[in-house]
């Protein structure tokens, strides 16, 4: 496996990940886990994501990409998060 292509509980421990999700990772994944898009979807809830491409993606283009690619969903996020406060917002003044 390429060390590439995978991430292991040593580089999240050397990275400052917590204690707890060190030990999600390696009750999911064993000591390591070759890492693919379907893979972190599935984990989308149980990892955060953003931190460990701040932590783990070592070249600037991989961080760039990353950025294009969550730019799009971070703008979505943030319209459905504003429309929901609204309508919380004015459902409250009834």
């Amino acid at each position: 496996m390429s060390s590439e292509t995978r991430i292991t509980a040593g580089q999240l421990e050397r990275a400052g990940a917590c204690r707890d999700v060190v030990l999600r990772f390696c009750d999911l994944f064993g000591d390591e886990v070759r890492v693919t898009e379907a893979l972190a979807r599935k984990h989308s809830a149980e990892f955060d994501w953003d931190w460990a491409a701040h932590r783990l993606l070592r070249t600037a283009t991989a961080r760039e990409a990353y950025e294009k690619a969550k730019t799009p969903a971070w703008e979505a996020y943030e319209k459905a998060t504003a429309t929901a406060w609204a309508r919380a917002y004015l459902e409250q003044a009834r």
